[in-house]
């Protein structure tokens, strides 16, 4: 009897559904964790770069009518590039005094990360997603050699 009863002590057949049933769920946190910041981060890299690229593309126009639609043509190239989708974006060029040499020029852009498709995320950030911003300012080049003068 006595015999019997300590093979039923140390009998280990439960022991592994135990652990797992402690250490699943904090592996399920970790992993969505870890999904919902690599895509917040790849956006927000891609949303960076695509800023850059619109100021830069904007200050380096020939012409001075075409610098604020090249800037928001190469932010959406760029969005695009990173196969992130253009029209989810808010691009924004914009002169902060007159289109002219050496005057500044902010790119800004905004866009939404949907996030309601990650496990446990939906919890947290239900509907609209997260936020993420982007501005970018740089000087027209001084030496523009074909624009005409006013």
């Amino acid at each position: 009897m006595m015999k019997r009863f300590w093979r039923a002590v140390q009998d280990e057949r439960g022991q592994s559904l135990a652990e797992l049933a402690v250490v699943l769920p904090l592996i399920l946190i970790m992993v969505s964790g870890i999904m919902f910041f690599g895509r917040v981060l790849y956006t927000a890299l891609a949303v960076d770069a695509a800023s850059f690229d619109a100021a830069r593309a904007s200050v380096e126009t020939l012409t001075r009518e075409r610098g604020p639609e090249q800037g928001v043509q190469a932010a959406t190239f760029t969005l695009d590039g990173y196969y992130l989708d253009p029209s989810a974006a808010q691009i924004s060029v914009i002169p902060l005094s007159t289109w002219d040499r050496g005057s500044a020029v902010l790119a800004h852009i905004c866009y939404m990360v949907r996030v309601d498709d990650i496990p446990l995320v939906r919890l947290f950030f239900a509907g609209s997603g997260v936020q993420v911003n982007a501005t970018t300012t740089m000087a027209v080049d001084y030496y523009k050699s074909r624009w005409t003068a006013r």
